[in-house]
C-alpha cells in the first residue's frame, strides 16, 4: 500500500513538474507581465516629460520675478506661486527616475527567465528531479528538489511580480493616475502660456513696430543706393579697362616728355587718372553703405527680439523693463489671476504626489517585496541569510579599512 502511494505520488509530482516546464516554454506569462511593464514604463515616461517640462517653463516664469499689487496694501510675485511647484517637480523627477530604472530592469529580467537557456536549465533539473523519485534514488532527491524549486521561484516569482503588480495597478490605480497625469498636463501648459508668450504693453509695441518701419525704410533705400553704386562701379572698371587699353597704343615718352606735342596722350592719361580717383571714391561710398546696412539690420533683429518678448542683452533688457511691466501685470490678469495661478499649481502639487506615491507602490515596493521573498526563500531552502552575507562582508571591510588606516 506505501508502495503503491509513493508511485502515485511520485506520477502527480511528474505530471505537476510537466506542467510547470511545459508552461514556462509557453511564455504566456512572459508576455503578459511584459505588456503591463511596458504600460507602465509609458506612463512613468510621460509624467518625467511632464515633470521637466513644468521645471523648464516655471524657470522662465519664474526668473521674471517681479511683483504687483492689487487695492491697497497687497504685494504679489509669480515666483512665489511657482516656487513651491518647482521644488516638488525636482522629488517629483527623482522618484520617475528611480521608478522608470526599477521597470526597465523588470523588464530584462522577465526576458531573462524567458529564454530559451533558463528553460532549457529548468527543464533538466525538473527531468533530474522527477527521476530522482521514480528512480527512489533517495540520496539525490533533497538536492534534485532543492534546485527545481529554486529554478521555478526564479522563473516565474519576478513574472508573477509584474503581472500581479499590472492587475493591481488596472484594479486601483490606472484611472486615478490618469487623472492626475492629466491635471499635470494643464498645469504645465498654465505655466508655458504664462512663461512663453511675450508681455509688451501697447504703447511699447507701438513704438517698436514705429521704430521697425522707419529702419526698414532707411535699410531699403540703402539697399538700392548699394545696387546703383555696384553697377556704376562695373562701369566705371569697363571704362578704366578700355582707357588702359589705349594708354598702351603710346608710348612712355609720348605720355611723360613735358616736351612732346602728343596732345592725345597726355589727354588720356589724366582721364585715367580722373576715372581710378573716381573708382577709390566709389568704393569708399560702398563700402559706407554696406556698413549702414548692416548696422539697419542689426537695430532690426534687436528690435523683433524685444517684439517678440526675447532678451536683447542686460542693457537692452532694462531701457524697457518699466515700460514692460504694466504689459506684465496686464498679461497675467488677461491669462488668469493671481489667486487663480496659486491654486492650479496647489492642485498640481497634489496630483504629484498621488502619482508619486502610484508609482512608487508599483514599482518600488513591490520589487523590494519580491526581494524580499527570494531572500526568504533562500534562507529556508538552501539555509542562505543574505543579511548576515552582507553585514559579515561590510564587517570585513571595516577591518581592512582600519588596518590599512594603522598601517599609514
Amino acid at each position: 500500500m506505501i508502495e503503491d502511494n509513493t508511485k502515485f505520488y511520485s506520477k502527480v509530482f511528474a505530471l505537476a513538474v510537466a506542467l510547470v516546464i511545459g508552461l514556462s516554454w509557453t511564455n504566456a506569462l512572459d508576455y503578459l507581465a511584459i505588456s503591463y511593464v511596458d504600460d507602465a514604463l509609458v506612463d512613468a515616461g510621460v509624467a518625467f516629460a511632464i515633470g521637466r517640462g513644468i521645471n523648464a517653463a516655471g524657470s522662465v516664469l519664474e526668473s521674471l520675478s517681479f511683483s504687483f499689487s492689487f487695492g491697497v496694501g497687497g504685494e504679489l510675485s509669480p515666483g512665489e506661486a511657482i516656487s513651491p511647484l518647482l521644488d516638488m517637480v525636482e522629488d517629483f523627477s527623482t522618484v520617475m527616475k528611480f521608478a522608470i530604472g526599477s521597470l526597465v530592469l523588470q523588464k530584462l529580467l522577465v526576458e531573462i527567465v524567458g529564454t530559451t537557456l533558463f528553460n532549457i536549465l529548468l527543464t533538466i533539473s525538473g527531468g533530474v528531479a522527477v527521476a530522482s523519485f521514480l528512480l527512489n534514488a533517495a540520496k539525490y532527491q533533497l538536492i534534485a528538489m532543492k534546485t527545481f524549486v529554486t529554478l521555478v521561484v526564479i522563473r516565474f516569482l519576478v513574472v508573477l511580480m509584474a503581472v500581479l503588480s499590472g492587475i493591481a495597478s488596472q484594479l486601483f490605480l490606472d484611472e486615478r493616475l490618469e487623472q492626475d497625469l492629466n491635471a499635470l498636463r494643464q498645469a504645465e501648459a498654465s505655466v508655458e502660456s504664462i512663461s512663453s508668450e511675450p508681455v509688451i504693453s501697447d504703447g511699447v509695441r507701438q513704438k517698436l513696430e514705429a521704430e521697425v518701419s522707419v529702419i526698414q525704410s532707411e535699410k531699403d533705400s540703402l539697399a538700392s543706393n548699394s545696387n546703383d553704386l555696384k553697377q556704376q562701379l562695373a562701369s566705371k572698371k569697363d571704362e578704366i579697362v578700355l582707357l588702359e587699353q589705349e594708354m598702351e597704343q603710346y608710348s612712355v615718352t609720348d605720355t611723360y616728355n613735358p616736351f612732346t606735342s602728343n596732345e592725345d596722350a597726355k589727354e588720356t592719361k589724366s582721364e585715367l587718372t580722373e576715372a581710378e580717383s573716381e573708382l577709390s571714391r566709389m568704393e569708399d561710398k560702398l563700402e559706407i553703405v554696406e556698413d549702414n546696412i548692416e548696422e539697419a539690420n542689426e537695430q532690426l533683429d534687436i528690435l523683433n527680439k524685444r517684439l517678440r518678448g526675447e532678451s536683447t542683452g542686460f542693457m537692452g533688457g532694462v531701457s524697457d523693463s518699466i515700460s514692460n511691466i504694466g504689459g506684465k501685470i496686464s498679461g497675467m490678469a488677461d491669462k488668469m489671476s493671481y489667486e487663480n495661478l496659486k491654486n492650479s499649481m496647489s492642485d498640481a502639487i497634489d496630483s504629484m504626489l498621488r502619482a508619486m506615491v502610484a508609482f512608487i507602490l508599483r514599482s518600488i515596493l513591490l520589487p523590494l517585496a519580491f526581494l524580499y521573498l527570494v531572500s526568504k526563500f533562500f534562507k529556508v531552502v538552501w539555509g542562505i541569510d543574505f543579511s548576515e552575507k552582507l553585514k559579515e562582508t561590510r564587517g570585513k571591510s571595516n577591518n581592512n579599512l582600519k588596518a590599512q588606516e594603522s598601517e599609514l
